[in-house]
């Protein structure tokens, strides 16, 4: 159950895909800018089956995904929903939300998602409702240090109609990450799960519970590859942050500049202590791989076996302040103009 709650509740926070980003500089308004190798800023426009999208002043403005658009409010919030998390057409959904919040530096500062679906066979259903909120830390220098989760989730088992099972299960973790010299270096992750259970047999109600603390740790390796733009790699942000992000966001700096070379390898190693004291270990290192376009920004990128996530750029025509400053004069004139608004 604790791997399921696991998928279920964290693994989600994947759903939308892979993609790019750049130096340390702000744009206008909520973005950082994406810089190559000739000092050009450029946008990622296309990172596997996603497509971002910006407004008028080259601005991050939100996604396309399978159909669907999605943009940031006024508030600065972006809201999406997606129907095929776990089980795909066999769930009937009843909520389904995801609430990104973005702060005035053009970096996530918060995302919450609410979920509840049912799953239907025969004479059986089960009932999922999942609530979590994310809150992320960052230096001085935008790079993302740290994120904190609180996930709760139910499972309500149903026969004819008639409640015989609940499962609750609360989810706490804290997790940092360490730079050094410019690298995302190691992780930490300290995840605290508990469990309640209560199920129906023989006409009575049976409860019991448990709980596991999880440590998992991280190490990045780095070759002689330079990051050009300083894009945080999507492969990057889903090993280091524990899938605690929304890794498509990382190659567009929503989650602050990424390392000044490319990650070759990291080396994860678990340990889980079950309540009754049982410990379990286990140890993976995963292999990073991209290439390039003659520009220094990722052309792809893959872990292992996976297959390559490509991306499409664009160099970016934002007017400067100037320009859009006059503008807003001859707006202003055009308004006083037509509505005889007086000064």
């Amino acid at each position: 159950m604790k791997k399921y709650f696991l998928g279920a509740a964290m693994l989600v926070m994947g759903i939308v895909c892979l993609t790019s980003c750049g130096g340390d500089d702000e744009g206008s308004g909520n973005t950082i800018n994406i810089t190559d190798k000739d000092g050009n800023t450029v946008q990622v426009r296309k990172a596997g089956a996603v497509t971002f999208l910006y407004d008028n002043f080259n601005n991050f403005d939100g996604f396309m995904f399978n159909g669907n658009s999605y943009h940031l409010d006024t508030d600065n919030t972006l809201t999406f929903s997606y129907y095929d998390l776990f089980s795909g057409s066999d769930a009937r959904y009843l909520t389904n939300q995801f609430m990104i919040k973005i702060n005035d530096r053009g970096l996530v500062s918060t995302t919450e998602f609410a979920v509840q679906f049912i799953i239907s066979e025969d004479d059986e259903e089960e009932e999922y409702r999942i609530n979590g909120k994310m809150v992320y830390g960052y230096n001085s220098g935008k790079q993302v240090t740290g994120m904190s989760a609180m996930v709760r989730t139910e499972q309500i088992t149903r026969e004819g109609g008639v409640k015989v099972g609940d499962k609750v299960g609360q989810l706490d973790i804290r997790h940092t990450a360490t730079w050094k010299n410019g690298l995302l270096t190691d992780f930490e992750a300290k995840e605290k799960s508990s469990w309640t259970n209560s199920e129906q047999k023989d006409g009575r109600w049976e409860d019991w519970g448990w709980n596991e603390e999880k440590t998992t740790n991280g190490m990045v390796s780095y070759g002689s590859e330079t990051n050009t733009a300083k894009q945080l790699p999507a492969t990057l942000c889903d090993l280091a942050f524990y899938n605690l992000c929304i890794p498509m966001f990382g190659p567009i700096c929503l989650y602050g500049p990424g390392p000044t070379h490319l990650p070759t390898s990291c080396t994860v190693y678990e340990k889980e202590t079950a309540s009754n004291g049982q410990v379990e270990t286990d140890e993976e290192t995963y292999t990073f791989h991209f290439t390039k376009n003659s520009d220094g920004t990722i052309a792809s990128e893959w872990l292992d076996d996976d297959d390559p996530v490509q991306y499409q750029y664009s160099i970016t025509r934002a007017i400067d302040d100037e320009q859009a400053q006059h503008m807003i004069v001859g707006l202003m004139r055009f308004l006083k103009l037509k509505l005889n608004i007086e000064d």
